[in-house]
């Protein structure tokens, strides 16, 4: 099973070490694993999101249409937003490159 925070791999550990977890320890796990994620498990993507994103993500060429409507649904999921006018194709290729990390990271 993979840990999805700070707090699973603690529990983890104690387990290993024969502690037994008790109600302040559920608490404890859960407190943790929402401090340091590891990944965030709690997007919640809806069906048109993920549809735009993986359209504009193949999209060729990259455009600034695609960059920043992938850039404004990513604002409304975690509140992370570049500020960057995608001029240039290098700066749309690079955030493109990023934000499919970014994606793959969320399924």
């Amino acid at each position: 099973m993979e840990d999805n925070g700070l707090g699973d791999s603690i529990k983890r550990i104690t387990n290993y070490f024969g502690i037994k977890q008790c109600e302040k320890c559920k608490e404890r796990q859960t407190f943790f694993n929402n401090l340091v994620p590891y990944k965030n498990n709690n997007i919640k993507m809806t069906d048109k999101q993920k549809e735009t994103i993986e359209m504009y993500l193949e999209a060729k060429p990259v455009t600034k249409v695609a960059c920043n409507a992938i850039n404004l649904i990513r604002k409304e999921l975690t509140n992370e937003f570049v500020d960057s006018c995608f001029c240039t194709i290098s700066q749309r290729n690079a955030f493109i490159s990023e934000m499919k990390v970014w994606y793959g990271e969320q399924k």
